[in-house]
């Protein structure tokens, strides 16, 4: 878990939440059925309602 690709403002959330929670990410898509890459979350998903 701790080599998943996430923005580097975000690396100690993500040692802390494993140290206390078992973490299941969900695949996110987009409209044509396509997966997002997870570095693109903040940028794409800005604004929606997931």
């Amino acid at each position: 878990m701790m080599d998943w690709p996430v923005q580097e403002c975000l690396k100690g959330a993500l040692v802390q939440a494993a140290e206390t929670h078992n973490i299941s990410p969900l695949t996110v898509f987009d409209l044509d059925s396509e997966s997002i890459n997870p570095l693109d979350y903040t940028h794409k998903l800005s604004g929606t309602i997931v």
